[in-house]
């Protein structure tokens, strides 16, 4: 099942996953905004329609096609952003005590792209976003020839082993 840029059915499956899109943003304003004022309202339709159209050209102007499978795997990404959140605490908190730390740069591979292009460019925007999305970890490069994405990382496993084998969280 594809989430964008649907082949078959173009004009009746376009509207219906622009409706989908457009309610999903706009679901993520409400969350975010915790309130239902009707000012409010009317900023998160616009700026959910806003986000739904700047989606639709950039699919069909960049050729990307995200497949639902993709948009799956994206589901542990909270509680990512979480577990993130605490280990760059923690490495502010270390700072603050004098202890100065470095980040680092990692290289993760790619994961399988599928064979159409458009599917290809969609599953590396989702990867590249995916990464990117905790605060712990963002993509400096994405070498598509190497299939190796390079990431730097504030807070290494190395350094929150020591700091588990030391006793300290």
């Amino acid at each position: 099942m594809i989430l964008a840029c649907p082949e078959e059915y173009r004009s009746v499956r376009r509207i219906g996953w622009g409706v989908a899109a457009w309610a999903a943003l706009f679901g993520l304003w409400l969350l975010l905004v915790d309130t239902f004022d009707p000012p409010e309202l009317l900023a998160g339709a616009v700026a959910a329609l806003i986000g739904t159209a700047a989606g639709a050209i950039a699919c069909h102007t960049l050729g990307v096609r995200i497949e639902l499978r993709e948009l799956v795997r994206l589901a542990p990404l909270p509680l990512v952003a979480v577990r993130d959140t605490l280990y760059v605490t923690a490495a502010l908190v270390e700072h603050l005590m004098g202890r100065r730390r470095s980040g680092a740069f990692r290289q993760l591979p790619l994961r399988d792209l599928p064979s159409a292009p458009a599917a290809a460019a969609g599953s590396r925007v989702v990867q590249v976003l995916a990464t990117s999305f905790a605060p712990n970890a963002y993509v400096v490069d994405v070498d598509t020839e190497a299939g190796i994405l390079t990431v730097h990382v504030l807070v290494t496993r190395a350094r929150r082993a020591r700091r588990r084998a030391s006793g300290s969280r």
